[in-house]
């Protein structure tokens, strides 16, 4: 439905804005994080109130009660600190089922923060407003992103390989080890590539 997503942080205060302005070239639709009282786009130092989508094709509107969110945990800027020793982005379209494995890792690695997202929409726009904060760990080698292979709502069996492709090629982060996590280690072991920092496993 979204297609390929924008995450957007351009404050609405800015000239470069995205207020009333077209959809973004190259993008199928528009994704960020919304403050009250107005639901404009959060600034990058305060913690937001919602999720915001947009979408340009009337033809893929949807009736409104049919649409239904809910709100999962996620990690801001002001969990990384100076006694974080590290960040860990983990995409799993089903939080709940990745509690365990998460809570063992907190646990063994304490100064490690690991942030939830649901998707890689998400994923982008955590990483972006924590950007100057990730730089310094960047340096040190001390981020990672944990991916499942596939999310129905989100490149389906593709999701995998969407995020190593983005991480890959992006500027600022394309040192960071990807880790595809999850139950059939076969269906992702062409992404497997030790030279590019990309590893594929059923256990963390």
């Amino acid at each position: 439905l979204l297609g390929r997503v924008y995450p957007v942080i351009e404050n609405p205060k800015d000239s470069a804005n995205l207020h009333v302005r077209p959809l973004k070239d190259d993008y199928h639709s528009h994704y960020t994080l919304v403050s009250k009282p107005y639901y404009h786009v959060t600034p990058l130092d305060k913690d937001p109130d919602g999720d915001q989508l947009i979408h340009f094709d009337k033809q893929k509107t949807l009736p409104r009660y049919i649409v239904k969110y809910k709100r999962t945990k996620v990690s801001y800027l002001s969990e990384i600190n100076e006694q974080t020793e590290g960040v860990v982005i983990w995409i799993d379209d089903k939080p709940q089922q990745m509690k365990e494995y998460i809570n063992s890792l907190s646990r063994s690695v304490p100064f490690i923060v690991v942030i939830q997202a649901i998707n890689s929409a998400q994923a982008k726009v955590w990483i972006k407003r924590s950007q100057p904060k990730l730089t310094d760990l960047l340096k040190k080698m001390r981020f990672r992103i944990v991916t499942n292979r596939c999310r129905e709502k989100d490149q389906g069996e593709n999701a995998a390989a969407s995020v190593v492709e983005w991480i890959k090629r992006d500027e600022f982060l394309n040192n960071t080890p990807v880790l595809v996590f999850c139950g059939n280690t076969e269906a992702a072991l062409h992404l497997l590539n030790t030279k590019r920092q990309v590893f594929v496993t059923s256990d963390v």
